[in-house]
């Protein structure tokens, strides 16, 4: 990233597990790329002037010396328009586009945005100058895919008066469509954005996941059952071990309720990453 610093070298290597010392400047779950090759992890613990880092990504060659750069923000997934359709590793870097420019196999120290910073989406704006708002208010929809309508929420943390709210039109993802005021303060909004993975998104009710949904494999539905959340989206959580089963994507797409157009399913693939697919189903078909 283009704010990344220097914020200490490594002391030892364990497996993924790293040693940091020279701590300068650092926080807890602080997103860190290691060594030149900008190997993906984050801060587990930070004691006087050391530090531990878990390390995404194959740590063979880094050596004690090689310097820790700091990003100044937690481990974050990128929410917006997008991820309908994308199938990502455990720390959502989208495999598709990855493949594009790594072939068969993820090259170690690779960055790719999680969302397209290219693709424009037709936003309309739901709120209006000088209305006041807070987290999860919709600022307005964009239709995603035939039958997703993605509503634009302002994040959980931030809350004031709309200052101004951009036209219906066409945005990428790092465009403001909104400004918001609270007290001296003014901050930008956009299509998508970040939210650390450690900490829980607010919610006003958990809804009970007593629904199953029976598959009739009974891999899934002894092993790893599915639960019907609504009547938009089924969630699935198992390992993906080729040979036991069929396709479990397309198991799912076809035992899911009738209108339901949103999977959201978490898979094992190699070397026991896990990875999230989030899956639009139109007309009975993936």
């Amino acid at each position: 990233m283009k704010n990344d610093r220097i914020i200490g070298q490594v002391k030892r290597v364990n497996g993924p597990v790293i040693e940091v010392t020279g701590i300068t400047d650092a926080m807890m779950y602080e997103l860190v790329r290691v060594s030149e090759e900008k190997l993906i992890g984050e801060i587990i613990k930070l004691e006087n002037e050391t530090a531990v880092v878990q390390v995404y990504e194959n740590t063979t060659g880094i050596a004690p010396g090689d310097p820790v750069y700091g990003a100044g923000i937690e481990l974050s997934l990128e929410l917006g328009p997008g991820m309908i359709g994308t199938i990502y590793d455990g720390i959502q870097r989208p495999l598709e586009d990855i493949r594009k420019i790594s072939e068969i196999y993820i090259e170690r120290g690779i960055s790719v945005p999680s969302l397209n910073r290219d693709k424009k989406w037709h936003f309309i704006p739901a709120v209006q100058a000088g209305d006041r708002v807070s987290g999860g208010a919709v600022l307005g929809t964009v239709q995603e895919t035939e039958r997703i309508e993605h509503k634009i929420l302002v994040p959980p943390s931030d809350s004031g008066v709309i200052e101004s709210v951009a036209s219906e039109g066409d945005y990428t993802v790092e465009e403001p469509v909104a400004v918001i005021r609270n007290g001296e303060e003014t901050k930008e909004l956009f299509l998508m954005h970040r939210w650390p993975i450690r900490v829980a998104r607010p919610v006003k009710q958990r809804q009970p996941l007593d629904i199953p949904l029976i598959t009739g494999q009974r891999v899934l539905d002894t092993l790893f059952p599915c639960i019907a959340l609504d009547d938009d989206r089924v969630l699935a959580n198992f390992d993906h071990i080729g040979g036991e089963c069929d396709d479990p994507v397309q198991i799912l797409s076809v035992h899911s309720p009738v209108g339901t157009p949103v999977l959201h399913v978490r898979h094992r693939g190699q070397r026991d990453l896990y990875g999230l697919s989030i899956v639009h189903i139109a007309d009975g078909k993936v």
